[in-house]
């Protein structure tokens, strides 16, 4: 057991501390971005200079406006706040989506009612999605037509 120690303790003898606690920085992460936004006089002189960080150019420029409109409350009208560089704007919302139904009736030649079908489809706002659901179920009544049967949308 002795002996054990011993080795240990001159294998710790030839390491220098630095060896031991000698770790390489975490480099910095490469997605950070920054943005810089003027206070601007009544002139066109820059008063003041706001930086902001985010993890994109759109949050980034979003901080440093934010400091600088908090700012412009100390000064009087005609001062403004310019973004350099131009921020890229946020990204466009993906459109905002819509369910709708339809229902389709199969009649027979004497015009009465045999079954009923009915179609959903999903798309965004704007977009023919009532038409989509009726062609569906238009569609689904017109495979079971037997003879001179007929389908009709119900309105």
């Amino acid at each position: 057991m002795k002996t054990l120690l011993a080795i240990f303790l001159l294998s710790l003898s030839t390491m220098s501390f630095g060896d031991i606690i000698n770790v390489p920085p975490i480099p910095p992460t490469s997605t950070q971005a920054m943005c810089t936004t003027d206070l601007i006089d009544l002139y066109g002189n820059v008063v003041r200079s706001f930086s902001g960080n985010g993890y994109d150019q759109y949050e980034a420029c979003r901080q440093s406006e934010q400091f600088c409109d908090y700012e412009l409350q100390r000064y009087e009208n005609g001062f403004r706040c310019e973004t350099r560089g131009g921020g890229y704007p946020r990204p466009p919302r993906p459109p905002q989506q819509t369910t709708e139904q339809c229902r389709a009736s199969r009649f027979d030649p004497a015009g009465f009612f045999i079954q009923s079908y009915y179609g959903q489809a999903t798309g965004p706002w704007g977009s023919n999605v009532k038409d989509q659901a009726c062609r569906q179920a238009l569609q689904q009544c017109s495979y079971d037509l037997r003879g001179r049967q007929t389908c009709r949308i119900d309105g």
